[in-house]
């Protein structure tokens, strides 16, 4: 298992706070409209939202030994993200492990998976993202492959990519790209606030926007 490189302190605050600013929706537009997890991955809480370089896992099906393995070797500051070649989305993740993530500093988990204990995750203020609610057993058996790429929902996640998920939906975003894909939704958003101002004053949506 190998450990992230991304930035730490008062640095990787600044740059997480900076995607979150931005949003999952202007990030997937800034970067060339790739990275979007796709509607079927959606918050386990309302209000949930994340942000952080990816700890990657591809667990079994029905088992998750490879999630608890992962918490044992994360770093404060990263996302864990679980994939799994199941189609039926088992409820592999809860509040114990949940409370283990807080311990070890991780910020949030996403997967194509499903979570129990949702009240609990709630209380906890701790986002997951999932693909629903599920309470289907699962064993310890298997370890999982770990710091691989992983399918969740429409998009590949590479270890150590960065993640951004909020009300709108999910995006993963290279970290090689990451500085510029910011830049690009701060232009946007810049762009936008102009065209609001413009539309309050009676102009119309195409003209505000510049594409009439």
């Amino acid at each position: 298992m190998t450990t992230s490189t991304a930035p730490v302190g008062d640095d990787a605050r600044a740059l997480v706070d900076a995607l979150l600013d931005c949003g999952s929706a202007m990030l997937h537009e800034a970067d060339g409209r790739r990275g979007a997890l796709g509607p079927a991955i959606r918050p386990a809480w309302p209000g949930a939202r994340l942000a952080g370089p990816c700890r990657t896992v591809r667990i079994a099906p029905g088992d998750n030994l490879g999630a608890h393995l992962a918490l044992e070797e994360a770093q404060p500051g990263e996302v864990l993200c679980i994939g799994s070649p199941a189609s039926y989305p088992y409820g592999f993740w809860g509040e114990v492990v949940t409370r283990y993530a807080i311990e070890r500093g991780v910020v949030g988990m996403v997967t194509n998976q499903g979570v129990r204990d949702v009240r609990e995750l709630e209380e906890l203020g701790f986002p997951v993202f999932c693909r629903g609610h599920s309470i289907q057993g699962t064993l310890k058996q298997f370890p999982g492959d770990h710091q691989v790429p992983v399918r969740i929902g429409q998009a590949i996640v590479r270890p150590g990519d960065y993640i951004v998920c909020d009300s709108d939906g999910g995006v993963t975003v290279p970290a090689e790209r990451i500085h510029a894909a910011i830049e690009l939704a701060r232009e946007k958003i810049a762009r936008e606030t102009v065209a609001i101002t413009k539309i309050e004053a009676g102009i119309s949506t195409r003209l505000a926007l510049g594409f009439g």
